[in-house]
């Protein structure tokens, strides 16, 4: 039986009607009762009700899963897990390292992790690092004992994501450049990615999931841009981040 409006003779199907009729032989009850039924008046009647029954399974169906205005789903793009977990990039020279923690500690408060020497990016490198966990946001601090690779440094921030995939499949939907496709550091996965104007920002995602205390006030990140790229960067971005 085809749910296909015959007024004006054979159309082409389209992607809905093909969902319909997927979802009207997933629902024999419904079937049933059409092809059980006599007058055709009755039959008309059962058809437009299972119709509207198909119709309200589908549409429940595409808002459980959630999609957004721009045809990303709702699901995909909830990769966030929230601002204390995000953190400001400084690099600094190795001679500068403590005097920058110590100066930034007695400013606002906080303390330091155990400092480490790792390689972070996808090439051979070393760098000192150590983060700086403070009431009004947190720092990932950088001194390299090597030559920093491109683009290592241009980016401003590190954000968690829950699922690397998704965050970057959200992010290239959105209009960002992957410039650093996800790859291994000790503790997680990174990438870099870009946004309209120039905007590099890290992602990341930790194997073992951290605990962070939540923040007393959220940081402001500024963000320099040129005149023709500020609109394009506002919307990507609002776009990627549900802003």
């Amino acid at each position: 039986m085809s749910l296909r409006n015959s007024c004006h003779g054979p159309q082409k199907n389209t992607e809905m009607e093909l969902e319909l009729k997927h979802l009207y032989y997933e629902n024999p009850e419904v079937s049933t009762v059409v092809e059980n039924a006599r007058d055709h008046q009755v039959v008309n009647v059962v058809r437009a009700l299972g119709f509207i029954v198909l119709l309200v399974v589908f549409f429940h169906r595409i808002a459980a899963y959630g999609v957004d205005t721009n045809g990303q789903s709702t699901a995909q793009m909830a990769v966030a897990v929230g601002p204390q977990y995000d953190t400001t990039h400084v690099y600094v020279s190795a001679g500068d390292f403590d005097a920058f923690v110590n100066s930034f500690i007695a400013t606002f408060g906080g303390t330091a992790s155990r400092r480490a020497v790792a390689n972070i990016t996808p090439v051979s490198s070393s760098t000192e690092m150590q983060a700086v966990l403070t009431p009004v946001g947190n720092l990932s601090i950088f001194a390299f004992q090597t030559p920093i690779p491109f683009p290592f440094g241009e980016e401003r921030t590190g954000n968690l994501v829950t699922d690397m995939n998704r965050a970057i499949q959200g992010a290239r939907a959105a209009g960002a450049e992957v410039i650093v496709e996800p790859f291994k550091d000790p503790i997680g996965m990174d990438a870099i990615i870009q946004w309209p104007g120039g905007v590099k920002m890290q992602l990341y995602r930790h194997f073992k999931p951290s605990t962070n205390v939540p923040l007393a006030a959220v940081p402001d990140s500024r963000v320099y841009v040129s005149k023709d790229q500020a609109d394009n960067f506002v919307r990507c971005f609002n776009a990627f981040a549900n802003g």
